[in-house]
């Protein structure tokens, strides 16, 4: 009998067919697998084949498999029975929620031992003796299919290797018991097998672990079968493939029954004592392989190759006084690590007191309120009513494992007795840039969109309860503060690369048999933040990350967006909407309310112009990230029906001019910032032109022949080389400019360099940002000086007719250069790049 149709289950069969006439039963759940196995091995063996196929799940409890396999089927005196169902799954125990570790153990160990107590009583049985059901009981065997990982600690088994134990050590002591009246008992030690079950255990397995294991080798079912079935035939205590399987099946030196296996002809005693001897050769080995198991997990964790072993959180966190946090330390400091807070004294934040309980949520809400419930073990939502959750929240015990995170209790009596941290409302776009419609004028009113109401949630949580990785809808930020129980963080920062590892894993179908961690090289790093009662976390934009929940909890906690991260905020919805997210997991009225942040935006950046300040460079990205989907979104919803046409598009009567006039003033304000130079650069450049330090320049905007409305709101940009004369003026040049974040992010390629229609004119560009990638497209013309042609080879000009060139220098060839911080100008820095550029002006080079 072989209860499992898997890869060694279906090869074992086929090895006691190939051995000779056999009368073989079958056991699996799944009835389809039982169809193809049974063909298999008839197509392989002929008809003649006596199979026998049971549908049964060997988790089920011991009364249902006993009924089953005793009276519904009558199984019957087994001579050899082959125990090998069993599943594997490699995870870090904090990674591993609780239900794998009961799932592993009913299966890999309470189901083999279930199976064994149904049938072994009538293998026992002497009647079944010459009746043509085998040979005397001594002759009869029974094998568990157990792990090399139950004989060593490896890293990222912690289930599936305490499973494993557990059987060898029931399979060792049921040796003992059966040795003088029964059936030979043998546990079986198979290493690595290439089995769609290997293919899927190396999905999300951390390196670490994988690397470990595979240093025994990859063997074939084939190979492991026969191996097995030598050794069960023979009543061997274990069966070992390899050299190191039998090196560390002697670990128990001396005090193991192997010694009794020994293929030496010589008498177990003997064996034994010999075990003795050598047992510390064998330990020296053992702490080997634990020092080289320990090296594999440093190098790992210096290669950025394990999550566990990146999993700690002082490069990622930042821990603060509640009255350090607020809005103007936060601007100055920037919001781009979580920060702690282990006392809420300072944040003006207001929560119920801790003897708070679920009882009191309904008392203060309403019990037949409708919300969203996530089965933990499924991954799934459903829909209950607060009481009811409440009721199976205290119920014991519990049936399933519960998550609510999505209930929404401002508009309520819970709403009254809450705060968010001051800190919210001095960041949060909704408080800072929604315009409340006016009640008095119906028709501007946007009736079908209300103001987003995000920034209350009440959490509750069962204990196990764990969500996989995910970004906070729309890219928002988060504020959690635990009233009672604990959260366990896993967080990872927004990189370029590890956000699009993130949407690619996000788009999987079943992503759930996916560590997303896994999905990128090196493995993403991961921080863990334990966050205990009465502490407080606010989570920037865009962090990816998993909650597990060790005990029951009780957590408020809410969503806001800022004018710190909407680039990032705008890549978040733009995926959400790309992977076709459901319109209620999305963030309410995310179009319109970064309108009215434009709007904001707008306004702010004015007002920096007339005063002659600098604007902070978080409004200068956000505006410039907001040009292009505010166009976009406009030419999508202005022919919606009104109706849905208000959800995504503010009222005209709220906004300083019309959509398309407020996109256009707002790129016009860019430009004219990042276009002026500072008034000490502005002198100096003056200065430095002969004759016109009094005088307008020539080059301008009125005689460029622009008829661009754009162009000609911009300013001429003068080029010095070094501390001569201006050499660049007489060069006419056509560039386009490519720009980038700091974190070398690729932005719309809005910007572009305008070629002068007449010579003299200085190099015209429209700059953008701090991250400059220059791509040069040719060499037009050039006034101020004919070099020959020796020297335009040695400028790297290349040859042509006097006065003309077909390229720039090769030092121009897209350099990347770094706007020094205090710059106001590119001018500052492309002077960096211009002094080794020679230039033949007035007799002098």
């Amino acid at each position: 009998m072989v209860p499992t149709t898997g890869s060694i289950g279906l090869a074992l069969a086929g090895e006691a067919l190939r051995r000779g006439p056999a009368r073989l039963t079958l056991i699996a759940r799944n009835v389809t697998r039982l169809a193809e196995a049974r063909a298999t091995l008839i197509n392989a063996y002929g008809t003649a084949c006596d199979l026998r196929t049971i549908s049964l799940d060997v988790t089920a409890p011991y009364e249902e498999i006993r009924q089953s396999l005793v009276v519904t089927h009558n199984v019957g005196t087994v001579d050899v029975l082959f125990n090998c169902a069993g599943a594997a799954l490699a995870r870090t125990f904090e990674m591993s929620p609780p239900e794998v570790f009961d799932h592993l153990m009913r299966l890999n160990y309470l189901g083999a031992v279930h199976v064994t107590k149904a049938l072994l009583p009538a293998m026992l049985s002497p009647e079944g003796v010459g009746e043509g059901n085998g040979g005397s009981v001594s002759q009869r065997r029974i094998a568990f299919v157990s792990s090399l990982a139950s004989l060593v600690p490896i890293y990222g088994f912690s289930a599936y290797a305490a499973a494993k134990a557990a059987i060898t050590t029931f399979a060792d002591i049921l040796q003992q018991e059966l040795e003088d009246v029964g059936p030979a008992v043998t546990v079986v030690f198979p290493p690595d097998t290439d089995t769609p079950g290997l293919q899927a255990e190396n999905v999300g397995k951390p390196v670490t672990t994988r690397a470990i294991s595979e240093a025994g080798g990859l063997e074939s079912p084939a190979a492991v079968a026969a191996s097995a079935m030598h050794d069960v035939l023979l009543g061997r205590k274990r069966s070992l493939l390899g050299v190191t399987g039998r090196a560390l099946s002697w670990a128990t030196a001396g005090v193991s029954r192997a010694q009794q296996d020994c293929p030496l002809p010589l008498p177990p005693p003997f064996v034994a004592v010999l075990e003795v001897l050598l047992a510390p050769l064998f330990k020296v080995t053992l702490f080997g392989f634990a020092y080289w198991c320990r090296a594999c997990i440093l190098w790992h964790s210096r290669k950025g190759g394990s999550s566990s072993s990146k999993c700690y959180p002082e490069p990622f966190v930042d821990y603060k006084r509640g009255e350090e946090v607020n809005g103007f330390n936060l601007e100055n400091d920037g919001f781009q690590k979580p920060i702690v807070i282990s006392d809420k004294a300072g944040l003006r934040m207001k929560v119920p007191p801790s003897n708070f309980t679920l009882h009191d949520v309904v008392r203060l809400t309403d019990p037949t309120i409708s919300i969203d419930v996530i089965d933990v073990a499924l991954q799934s939502d459903m829909r209950l009513s607060l009481g009811e959750f409440v009721q199976r929240f205290y119920a014991k015990p519990r049936g399933r494992i519960l998550n609510v995170l999505s209930f929404e209790y401002s508009r309520t009596k819970l709403g009254r007795c809450t705060r968010p941290p001051h800190v919210v409302k001095e960041l949060s776009l909704v408080d800072n840039c929604w315009s409340e419609p006016s009640d008095e004028d119906e028709e501007l009113s946007p009736t079908s969109s209300e103001k987003p109401h995000v920034k209350k949630y009440c959490l509750m949580s069962m204990a196990g309860a764990y969500t996989d990785f995910h970004i906070d809808f729309g890219g928002s930020s988060v504020w959690y503060h635990v009233l009672w129980g604990e959260k366990i963080f896993y967080v990872t920062p927004p990189r370029r690369s590890y956000l699009d590892a993130y949407w690619r894993w996000n788009g999987l179908f079943d992503n759930r048999r996916v560590f997303y961690p896994d999905t990128h090289k090196p493995q993403i790093p991961v921080a863990r933040l334990h966050l205990k009662a009465g502490e407080t976390v606010l989570l920037p934009s865009g962090w990816i990350h998993a909650v597990y929940t060790p005990t029951d909890s009780l957590v408020f906690g809410g969503n806001f967006l800022t004018l710190f991260s909407i680039p990032l905020q705008l890549h978040v919805y733009r995926m959400e909407v790309s992977q076709e997210t459901e319109e209620r997991f999305l963030f309410p009225s995310f179009e319109k309310l970064h309108w009215y942040a434009a709007d904001v935006i707008l306004g702010r950046l004015t007002n920096y112009l007339y005063s002659g300040q600098e604007p902070p460079p978080y409004l200068l990205k956000a505006a410039h990230a907001l040009v292009a989907p505010l166009r976009q979104w406009y030419e999508l919803r202005k022919g919606l029906p009104k109706g849905e046409r208000n959800y995504h598009l503010p009222p005209r009567a709220y906004l300083q001019y019309a959509y398309p006039t407020l996109v256009t003033k707002l790129e016009d304000l860019i430009q004219s910032f990042l276009l002026k130079p500072s008034p000490d650069q502005d002198k100096k450049a003056r200065c430095s032109l002969p004759g016109t330090s009094r005088q307008r320049s020539p080059s301008t905007d009125d005689q460029s022949g622009s008829t661009d409305p754009q162009v000609s709101e911009s300013r001429w940009v003068h080029f010095r080389a070094g501390s001569g004369p201006i050499a660049l003026s007489g060069v006419n040049i056509l560039l386009i400019l490519r720009f980038f974040f700091l974190s070398d992010t690729p932005l719309h390629p809005t910007d572009e360099v305008v070629k002068p229609k007449k010579r003299g004119k200085a190099l015209r560009m429209k700059c953008s940002m701090h991250y400059l990638n220059f791509e040069a497209v040719g060499l037009l013309t050039t006034t101020m000086f004919s070099p020959s042609p020796p020297r335009q080879r040695r400028l790297g000009l290349g040859g042509g007719r006097r006065g003309e060139g077909e390229g720039l220098p090769k030092l121009l060839k897209k350099p990347r250069i770094l706007i020094p911080r205090g710059a106001h100008h590119p001018v500052s820095c492309l002077d960096m790049m211009t002094r080794h550029w020679y230039v033949r002006e007035s007799g002098r080079s």
